[in-house]
This record gives structure tokens, C-alpha cells and sequence, in this order.
């Protein structure tokens, strides 16, 4: 494939997605004029989120007056314990990374667009397909088609009137 000004913008954006998301490589890719191929490994499998837990004001039953005292230190405390589990790195989904590229490229090509003074269209389908690759066999199976898939765009019948 020869890429267009845009294409080149989804072969980088594809190159840095490696330094977006640790636990995580990008394996074979192959843009084309109207889609694109890419093999994902989650290397890290944890994947999941942190636990909320409510907040414990330690409220105590003051037993003259029936009211309840809190314990404004364990309060800050409980808050602080909070703030730190919500800043632990959850493993970003398929969904995530995929959302993330398509970001990426689109305000890279809404940027060219602007410069040349032209109307970018759409560029993206609203979903993807996703398939987990369940072992060696399957990968090379998969790995292969992506790597012959540039061969079967001269068959395409878009091929006529789309460019990378």
C-alpha cells in the first residue's frame, strides 16, 4: 500500500499506541484504503476495575445526648485511601485502545484537512470487529490474511475509487 498523507497519519498513530499503554503490544498491522488490520496482545491479563468502597465517617452513637460524633481524622484519612485506590492503572480494554486510535488519527487528518482547506468526510466506521486469537494456530492463520490482504484489494471493487 502506498499511503496518503492520511494513511501515513494511521501507520504513526498505530506506531505510538506502544508508548500510550504498558502490558500491551501491537502486533501485525495493515492499513487499507477502507479498513484496517491489527493484532492486539494484552501481555498484561489484569484487567478489571479498583474497588469503591464507601467512605467510613466512624460514626459513634454518643449515648447521653443521642446524637453521633464523627471522627473527622479518619474521614481524611478514609479520603486519602480513596484518592490513592482511584489513581491505580486499570488495564485498558480492547474498546478503549481502539476508541483511543481512532481519536488520534481523525485529529491528526481534521488537522491536514484544515490546511488544505477541505472537507475530511468520514472516517471511521462506528464499530470494529474484534476477535480474540485463541492460540498459535489461529494467530498465523490470522497474521497471514492481514499480510496477503494488500494482494485481494486489486480485487475489491472499491479499489477503483478509494485511495489510502
Amino acid at each position: 500500500m502506498v499511503f496518503s498523507e492520511y494513511g501515513e497519519q494511521a501507520h504513526k498513530e498505530w506506531g505510538k499506541l506502544s508508548e500510550r499503554y504498558s502490558g500491551i503490544a501491537f502486533d501485525i498491522f495493515q492499513i487499507m484504503p477502507n479498513h484496517i488490520h491489527g493484532i492486539i496482545e494484552i501481555q498484561n491479563s489484569t484487567v478489571g476495575a479498583t474497588l469503591a468502597v464507601a467512605q467510613n465517617a466512624n460514626v459513634a452513637q454518643n449515648t447521653n445526648t443521642n446524637q453521633s460524633a464523627v471522627n473527622t481524622t479518619n474521614i481524611v484519612h478514609n479520603c486519602e485511601t480513596a484518592r490513592k485506590r482511584a489513581t491505580v492503572k486499570v488495564a485498558p480494554t480492547v474498546g478503549r485502545i481502539v476508541g483511543a486510535y481512532k481519536s488520534l488519527v481523525l485529529t491528526k487528518c481534521l488537522e491536514i484537512s484544515k490546511q488544505k482547506n477541505c472537507i475530511l468526510g468520514k472516517l471511521w466506521q462506528r464499530n470494529y470487529y474484534e476477535h480474540r486469537i485463541r492460540n498459535e494456530t489461529e494467530y498465523m492463520k490470522i497474521a497471514e490474511y492481514i499480510q496477503k490482504n494488500p494482494i485481494l484489494w486489486g480485487r475489491d471493487y472499491l479499489n477503483t475509487i478509494i485511495s489510502v
